[in-house]
């Protein structure tokens, strides 16, 4: 029995990364003696500070230390041997470590407890060559941190099996390697700021300012001129005050929204608030934030000032809600705190020669960060120092000029363009004088790039503008072209010239885009060439042509028509806006009424509500106003307002008849059908099905996807009767029709009523081969609404099978998904819910029932599911 420490100790586990590669790679001799060297230098540098080895298994050490500092010294001594030594065809092994102080409770020979389960997790979560620490271990070394060692903060992690986040940070050794991809776990869930794209240079100042502010107002605005950064430093500065905020930490992007009305549901969506029956979303959002104590990140606000009221509104309602804004302009506010966002710091007194001394400016170091990622071979030296100093001079130390400039390196050296700068941008001789300098600086910048273009690349340049969100080569083709204007060729040319980014999608199509900054210049020289009609017009009618396609495609196989859709979501809003601010209500309509099947699969209710409501909202009466009525009791219904789903729904028929559309009237009936039954008419529902399901038959041909959804719509209907084996019937003939249509979704939904009459017939094992299948193919598409109903036609059958604990979880991730569409159970889908709660309450307990639901709630579907059934 070794002498173990117990009381308060420090863990240390360590192991060798890919060490499986390396054995296949070099084979079993000579990678056993680079094992075993590196078992001397880990062990060497435990023994030097006392530590006791646990357990050495394969190339992993548990190692246990009476204190954290000499349990640091010891891992750092490790990593700069390990790095030192000369390894055989300079493949080094590279040992990731983890640090973590806890109780040591000894259980026969070794430590048990959950401590010794965290210290696991921390080291398996790092890379080779880094040591990450835990928060308990860092508080207790920061005033003995070894020489040449700095902590960096990696925020909070959830880690695999831990019920609450862990703060972890990583040590920062001099001269060994610090640049690490993010750890291998999932950042905690209070939070949803994007992970880091680029390097975060300098601000040391602004951000104490900031993190001060936050500590003493509850409304701050980053507000400049585009192209300062403010959004960079929003997300920086609110990654590093996530433990002040309990309740969380959350990034709403507000960018690409003209919209004051979307302001809220922006809001709400990633929250995660539904739109409650009988009220409206913001007064649910001001109740969910009434009594948290949080951090909104509201990005982008400066073309929604004038909806800037439902900030204040916010505030008012959640007196612990903090609002973190970035704008170009104040949003004047009662309460509001301005922070201007100036320029990066330019050197002091620079001596233009003396690379060691410029490399301390805030504005150099970012310029040589961006010039390294055009340029890897690129550095600073005394030779061109001065160029450097220059550049950053003339474009006064703002960020997006740097980043344009220094991709100019692809092509120029810096004293060339140096050089150029000084001729293309004189020191602020020009522009508004009520614009800030820099302001007039940053668009001589863009304008350089500009002006260097030939001529029909800047009508290009100037076009493109038109799109939000990015653009498609054939949709540039469409709305760009014209005129000898080669949209490819031009294309090509604006990207290389860094006015336009190109993003290669996950079917390897690309798509482009522009910097919000950018796309306002060459908005102003649109509406300097007198084509901003022309431009919206061809943009509307494109995406209202797309709309129509699209709405004729989803008739059949979904999944590739609903991702295009979601990557033209802001141009698709554009339209329906244009469509909108000139009344033209047919062209809303038809977009309006097409788009419905693609928000109703997204679980996009709000949107989709607001814009049938503003295509109606002149009386106005196109060929497609049947089918606005239909789609707007489709909303209805599918947030529990069944008495208005069913008086839309009756005006829809009555309208397709007056225009004698026959699919129009199945539609009406099936969608009527549905609302009544809801109310409990469920005679005169299944009679108006059936009739829904006879034109549906004759329409085959034509809409062969009509009558897949009336067999679904029977099949249920039946349920709701008791009709139990005719539903089985019904649904196993829509199953047989998904799949000859190759309609997966349809198929699932169909599949889903098929289990939950097997359920109710006692047939438990083959509910569970079908329900499992119908959620598969839920999941896969993406489906929310889908997804909560097979969800809970699942966990009633793994409640009739015993797995308790798993029907839970389903349970709750049901629930989740629930909150973000803000949509409601159907009545047998809800009866079947309360069933099976029922029944979980009375097997689990509450402390359990309480830990399943919230693990359920934020569990990954799929794989949960995969691990669960296959």
């Amino acid at each position: 029995m070794r002498d173990l420490p117990t009381g308060t100790v420090t863990f240390l586990f360590t192991d060798i990364e890919g060490s499986t590669e390396l054995l296949q790679d070099l084979g079993r001799d000579q990678f056993v003696r680079r094992l075993d060297r590196h078992a001397e230098i880990v062990r060497a540098a435990v023994v030097e500070q006392g530590g006791i080895e646990i357990l050495t298994e394969g190339d992993s050490f548990f190692v246990v230390f009476p204190t954290a500092p000499e349990a640091l010294r010891a891992a750092v001594a490790a990593q700069r041997a390990l790095a030192a030594h000369s390894w055989p065809d300079g493949n080094p092994i590279r040992v990731r470590m983890g640090l973590h102080t806890g109780e040591g409770v000894l259980g026969g020979d070794n430590y048990v407890g959950i401590d010794v389960n965290r210290v696991a997790r921390i080291a398996m979560a790092a890379h080779g060559g880094q040591i990450v620490v835990s928060e308990a271990t860092r508080v207790l070394v920061a005033d003995d941190v070894p020489d040449g060692a700095t902590f960096r903060s990696l925020g909070l992690h959830e880690l695999k099996g831990l019920e609450h986040p862990e703060r972890l940070h990583d040590l920062v050794i001099d001269g060994l390697q610090s640049d690490f991809p993010p750890l291998r776990t999932r950042a905690a869930r209070r939070n949803n700021l994007p992970p880091r794209r680029t390097s975060f240079v300098g601000r040391a100042r602004a951000m104490a300012d900031i993190e001060r502010l936050l500590g003493e107002t509850r409304l701050l605005t980053l507000t400049g001129p585009g192209g300062t950064g403010k959004t960079r430093l929003a997300l920086e500065a609110a990654s590093r005050l996530l433990d002040r905020f309990p309740n969380g930490v959350f990034f709403v992007d507000l960018s690409t929204l003209t919209d004051p009305a979307l302001v809220i549901p922006a809001i709400a969506r990633v929250l995660k608030v539904r739109e409650a029956p009988g009220r409206d979303l913001a007064d649910g959002l001001r109740r969910h934030l009434a009594d948290l104590h949080v951090l909104l990140v509201l990005d982008n606000l400066e073309q929604l000032v004038d909806g800037s009221s439902v900030v204040g509104d916010l505030l008012d309602a959640a007196p612990r809600v903090t609002v973190l804004a970035t704008s170009r302009i104040p949003l004047h506010i009662s309460g509001e705190h301005e922070y201007l966002v100036g320029p990066l710091e330019l050197p002091a007194h620079p001596r233009r020669g003396d690379a060691a001394q410029l490399v301390s400016s805030e504005s150099v170091r970012l310029f040589i960060d961006r010039a390294v990622s055009v340029r890897p071979e690129f550095t600073l030296t005394d030779a061109n120092a001065s160029a450097v100093a220059e550049i950053v001079e003339q474009l006064d130390g703002l960020p997006l000029a740097l980043e344009l400039a220094a991709s100019r390196l692809r092509v120029l050296d810096p004293s060339g363009l140096a050089n150029r700068l000084e001729r293309r941008l004189p020191l602020l001789k020009g522009g508004a004088r009520d614009l800030p300098a820099r302001q007039r600086t940053l668009e001589e910048t863009i304008r350089w790039s500009h002006d260097i273009l030939e001529p029909d690349d800047r009508r290009l340049f100037a076009r493109l503008s038109v799109f939000a969100g990015g653009w498609t080569v054939d949709a540039a083709e469409v709305v760009c072209g014209g005129d000898d204007i080669d949209v490819l060729e031009g294309l090509g040319t604006l990207v290389d010239d860094s006015l336009v980014r190109a993003r290669e999608l996950a079917d390897g199509s690309l798509r482009f885009l522009m910097l919000e900054t950018i796309r306002e210049f060459a908005w102003e020289r649109l509406q300097e060439a007198g084509e901003v009609g022309i431009l919206r017009e061809r943009h509307g009618r494109h995406y209202e042509s797309l709309a129509k396609r699209v709405s004729v495609a989803l008739e059949g196989p979904r999944g590739d028509w609903l991702e295009l859709l979601d990557a033209e979501q802001e141009n698709i809003r554009a339209a329906l806006s244009w469509f909108h601010e000139r009344s033209e209500y047919e062209g809303l309509q038809a977009m309006a009424g097409s788009l419905g099947h693609y928000w109703m699969d997204r679980g996009l209710l709000s949107e989709m509500r607001t814009w049938l409501e503003r295509s109606l909202e002149s009386g106005a009466k196109s060929s497609y106003h049947a089918l606005v009525l239909t789609r707007l009791s489709g909303v209805d219904y599918a947030q529990g307002r069944y008495t208005d789903a069913r008086t839309i729904a009756e005006d829809s028929l009555v309208e397709a008849r007056s225009m004698g559309d026959l699919a129009g009237v199945q539609r009406a009936m099936a969608h009527l059908a549905n609302a009544l039954e809801a109310e409990g008419l469920v005679e005169e529902s299944w009679n108006l099905g059936m009739e829904a399901a006879e034109i549906a038959r004759r329409l085959r041909d034509e809409h062969p996807r009509t009558l897949l959804v009336a067999l679904i719509n029977l099949g249920y209907s039946a349920i709701v009767r008791g009709m139990l084996e005719d539903a089985v019937r019904y649904s196993e003939e829509a199953v047989a029709l998904a799949l000859e249509l190759d309609e997966s979704v349809d198929g699932a939904a169909a599949r889903c009523n098929l289990a939950l009459a097997l359920i109710e017939l006692g047939r438990i094992e083959d509910a569970a081969d079908v329900g499992g299948h119908a959620l598969a193919a839920a999941i896969d598409a993406a489906d929310p609404m889908l997804t909560t109903d097979c969800l809970e036609v699942v966990a009633a059958v793994e409640t009739g099978r015993g797995n308790h604990g798993f029907a839970v979880k389903l349970l709750g991730a049901s629930e989740a998904l629930r909150e973000l569409t803000g949509s409601e159970l159907e009545p047998i889908e809800r009866a079947l819910h309360d069933r099976t709660w029922e029944l979980l309450r009375h097997a689990l307990s509450d402390s359990e029932l309480r830990a399943a639901r919230a693990e359920g709630a934020d569990m990954d579907l799929m794989g949960a599911f995969s691990d669960a059934y296959w």
